[in-house]
Parts: structure tokens; C-alpha cells; sequence
């Protein structure tokens, strides 16, 4: 089998990460796959053939990455998005990147030094043999060597249809970091402005935002933490919602679209490619005035949320089946080891 290194240097566990595990590893009967990792709970998930990155510092990074390759003498390395892309500009091998993340991103939290991490960013796509985009609209944004780019959107393993009926209170699910970023701190005022008997909201996951939530949050809010499978906690909710500030493609919304919900967002990124105002959802402004009218809006009429949610659940069916996108992945990978 052909021998492939798959790197991502991320501390934190995200929907990279979750890639990783749900479209990669998979590959494993087809490949011999190594991995080079930095997340604890991503090493724990992989099994076999999995290195940890040591080090917090870049060239150090790159040195660890180095000795790893010449010893693994992988045929081809697959960078998992973040500052693994810039890493890729240093090492000598055919190469895979793969973009999780927007421009948006690197300018909420680069902003004095926006272009040169676009000059770096573009010189990892001139070294790559193939740049995979999550989403049309980061595709979009590759500017430069544009016949090396291709879009995969990412996939989720079907489930079976979910026949849902409302319930009351309406249940609202928020999956995800736990960070302003992502519009928790939004959400919950929202929130607030309704009783227990009208809306409980669940919130899922962990973040520098908690401890503050944990003193603010609202009587009808249930914090649960991190957890390692939160899609048990889709099945008994009754619509979903995500107001980031950037993103790609979230693997929590199709999630959501897969448990046949409904999903109240906003129009960032590759969200309209999975959200389609007044089919699957609602696409809002990130306000407190607006999240409150969409929450008015499934409470004053129910069977939104069915009609809604049935529909996420066809398209998530016939567009983000993960079984064809792990097959997309594999031809590609041959054709660069080919190449």
C-alpha cells in the first residue's frame, strides 16, 4: 500500500481534527497511514501509527516534522490546515493541503500581519501539488495557482431518517467552541429574553468563554461541557444554532442536518452552501435583536421546524454523504501519488 503522512499541528480538538478521524482514517484499509499530531484527544482516537508533535515553537515544529519524514520516507504528506499549511513551505515531498479555515480567519486574529501570512499562505499553494478547499467560497478565495485547487465539502456519516415532532419547551442545540467568536455570548442574551417553558438551550463543547458563561447564564440554559460524542445530544433537540464570526464548513451544522433539524445562522463562509434561507433554516445577522426574532419566529409557528428539518435532512442526504466524499479523497490522493 502507498505510505502517507498525514500532519496537523492544532493544540485544540475542532472539526479539523474530527476530519481526521471521520474521513482520513477511514482510508487506512486502502493506505498505510502515519500521522504526526498535536492534540491529546486527536491521538487517542487514531491508534496505530500515530507520532505526537512535542514542541509549541514553529521551527522546532519543523524540525520534529523533518526527522519524522526521513524516517518514515512517507510517498506523499497531507497538511491539515492551520499553520501546518505554512510548516509544508519547508518540507520536501508531493503534498496535500487541505484548508479548514477562511481568510476570515487569519484577519480576526492576524490583523497587523494579514498579508504576510497571505504571502505565506500563497507560497504553500505554489509548493503543494493539490490545495483542498471544504467549501466553494474558500476555493474562491485562492487567487493564485487556482489549477491546483478543488473543493470536497465535507461529509457526514448518514443516519437514518429521524421522525421529529416539537417539543415544549422548544429545545435550541449550540455545538461548538465555547468562544464570543462563535457567538455563544450572543446566543445567551437572546435566550434570556424568553422563559424556561418557552425555550431551553443546550450548549456543548468547552472554551476560554465558560467560566464567564458560567456566571451569566440564564435559568433556561444547560451547560454539559466538552464531550467526545455530542451527537447524542442532536436526537432530542429541536433546532440548532451557530453564529460564528468566520467558518468554513461546519461539521456541526451538517450534524444537525443530519438529525433533521432545522439550523438558525448566519451568512458567513461556506454557510449558504449548506443553509438555504426559508428551505433548511434561517440565515440572520449576528444581533441579539435578530436571534430573538428567529426564536419568536419557531415559537410562534412549530411546524417550521419540521418542514425545515425534513429538508436539511435531504440535502445532507443527497450532497454530504461521507462515504462519497472519503472516495473524492482517496482518487485524489491517488492522482497526486500518480502525478
Amino acid at each position: 500500500m502507498n505510505k502517507i503522512l498525514i500532519i496537523s499541528n492544532n493544540p485544540f480538538y475542532g472539526g479539523g481534527e474530527a476530519f481526521i478521524v471521520n474521513t482520513i482514517k477511514p482510508l487506512s484499509n486502502k493506505l498505510e497511514i502515519h500521522y504526526l499530531v498535536k492534540n491529546p484527544q486527536l491521538i487517542e482516537q487514531l491508534g496505530n501509527n500515530v507520532q505526537i508533535i512535542k514542541s509549541n515553537n514553529i521551527i522546532k515544529q519543523i524540525q520534529e516534522i523533518k526527522k519524522v519524514i526521513q524516517n518514515i520516507q512517507p510517498e506523499l504528506t497531507i497538511y491539515n490546515g492551520g499553520s501546518s499549511l505554512y510548516i509544508s513551505i519547508f518540507l520536501q515531498k508531493k503534498k496535500i493541503l487541505i484548508r479548514h479555515t477562511t481568510n476570515d480567519c487569519i484577519s480576526l486574529h492576524q490583523s497587523p500581519k494579514l498579508w504576510f501570512h497571505k504571502i505565506l499562505l500563497y507560497w504553500s499553494y505554489m509548493k503543494a501539488n493539490k490545495v483542498i478547499h471544504v467549501s466553494n467560497f474558500s476555493k474562491n478565495e485562492q487567487y493564485f495557482f487556482k489549477n491546483k485547487a478543488i473543493t470536497i465539502h465535507n461529509g457526514i456519516k448518514l443516519i437514518p431518517p429521524i421522525k421529529k415532532q416539537p417539543s415544549k419547551p422548544i429545545h435550541l442545540l449550540y455545538v461548538g467552541r465555547i468562544d464570543k467568536s462563535k457567538g455563544i455570548d450572543i446566543i445567551i442574551k437572546a435566550v434570556a429574553n424568553f422563559s424556561p417553558d418557552q425555550i431551553i438551550l443546550d450548549v456543548v463543547g468547552d472554551g476560554n468563554y465558560m467560566n464567564e458563561l458560567r456566571k451569566i447564564k440564564p435559568i433556561n440554559v444547560v451547560l454539559h461541557g466538552f464531550c467526545t460524542h455530542p451527537e447524542k445530544f442532536y436526537p432530542s433537540a429541536d433546532a440548532f444554532i451557530s453564529l460564528p464570526i468566520y467558518e468554513n464548513l461546519s461539521l456541526s451544522i451538517l450534524e444537525a442536518m443530519n438529525h433533521s433539524l432545522m439550523v438558525i445562522t448566519c451568512p458567513v463562509g461556506g454557510m449558504p452552501e449548506l443553509i438555504k434561507n426559508g428551505i433548511n433554516g434561517i440565515i440572520i445577522n449576528r444581533t441579539v435583536k435578530d436571534v430573538t426574532k428567529a426564536i419568536e419566529q419557531i415559537i410562534a409557528t412549530p411546524k417550521m421546524l419540521i418542514e425545515y428539518g425534513n429538508n436539511s435532512k435531504s440535502i445532507c442526504d443527497k450532497e454530504f454523504n461521507l462515504k462519497n466524499k472519503i472516495e473524492q479523497y482517496y482518487q485524489t490522493i491517488l492522482k497526486v501519488l500518480n502525478s
